[in-house]
């Protein structure tokens, strides 16, 4: 008699034949596809990547790209991150489809996925599978990176031993009009060190800490120049990569002991991309140790592999560092509401 087709396939997964078809079936299925696709990323020939942040160490890991692949990338940078979402609106509006890929922040990517739409769906790469569990994210964006924020001291002013060590030291009463931040009124690293410190450290130690007569600025590079000048004895945040670019000056990088506050940086495929198969070889490369090398020697936190073991000396620290928090971008009407009512 027959066997019914339930028997017949509880036969199979008892003996482990169905499920080693199945396995062995969707891993060729799977190896197959990104062959493919490699092969049509050859044939375009070609990648135009938008990019906001870290420019630098970016262009390096196109270069790289473009040395390991033979795709001829070219790069364009954009100075603010409103700039380059508009810029995409208006093309992919006009039907006139130019970019590829966009790097750009995963909070940047929430917002312009919900209500610009000129984001696709992320490729599925193999390279994903070696992105640490605590990048993960639901938004169509694949971290790369992260760009780290501390405390920087004027090392003339503040004695050695004496450093504000943790985010919570900032608020002793020894630092009041000695401290130049980022205006946390607007978006960008003053914004995200204050919704951290808000999350984590609670309302009223930033309340506390609009007390210190602080000086802000909308400068966050210059602004690292006129702390080293001695106009302020402490500056708040620091991205940590910029601290790299000023060697010889008066100054000190601190790491807090509580961690760094963090934008995840990372690789999006812009919808109707003329290069679909390129951006997808990218977007799959930037997890690879050889990009994750370049962004570890440019000051920004790794997003996969060990690559601290083979980072320069001078940013091990930083490489290694401890994350303390970022922001939702969901809730930024909220919490810019906060920023401006403690921060008058």
């Amino acid at each position: 008699m027959a066997l019914r087709r339930r028997d017949f396939l509880g036969s199979l997964l008892g003996s482990g034949a169905f499920a080693t078809f199945s396995v062995d079936k969707l891993m060729a299925q799977t190896t197959d596809s990104w062959a493919q696709t490699v092969s049509n990323a050859k044939k375009e020939g070609a990648l135009q990547i938008y990019s906001v942040i870290s420019t630098a160490a970016v262009v390096a890991v196109s270069k790289a790209f473009e040395k390991k692949t033979g795709i001829r990338t070219e790069f364009l940078a954009v100075a603010k991150p409103n700039e380059l979402r508009e810029k995409v609106r208006v093309e992919q509006t006009a039907g006139r489809f130019i970019g590829d890929v966009m790097i750009t922040t995963v909070s940047q990517t929430t917002v312009i996925s919900a209500e610009d739409k000129t984001i696709a769906s992320l490729p599925q790469v193999p390279g994903a599978s070696r992105l640490r569990s605590d990048l993960k994210t639901d938004q169509p964006i694949l971290p790369m990176a992260t760009t780290l924020s501390g405390v920087m001291v004027n090392t003339g002013l503040v004695k050695p031993g004496e450093e504000p060590r943790r985010w919570a030291d900032l608020i002793d009463p020894k630092w009041k009009g000695k401290i130049m931040m980022d205006d946390p009124r607007s978006i960008g690293g003053g914004y995200l060190m204050f919704y951290v410190m808000y999350e984590k450290l609670g309302r009223e130690f930033t309340e506390k800490l609009a007390e210190q007569q602080l000086l802000f600025t909308n400068e966050p590079r210059e602004a690292i120049r006129r702390v080293a000048r001695g106009e302020k004895a402490i500056l708040i945040p620091v991205t940590l990569a910029d601290t790299l670019d000023v060697k010889g000056l008066p100054i000190k990088a601190i790491v807090p002991e509580e961690g760094c506050v963090f934008n995840q940086q990372g690789a999006t495929l812009l919808k109707n991309a003329p290069h679909p198969n390129a951006a997808a070889l990218f977007i799959d490369y930037v997890l690879s140790d050889e990009a994750q090398v370049i962004f570890a020697s440019a000051g920004l936190g790794n997003a996969s592999g060990d690559v601290a073991k083979t980072a320069p000396p001078e940013v091990k620290e930083f490489v290694t560092a401890k994350l303390f928090g970022t922001i939702d971008p969901l809730k930024q009407n909220e919490m810019m509401a906060n920023a401006r009512a403690i921060f008058k």
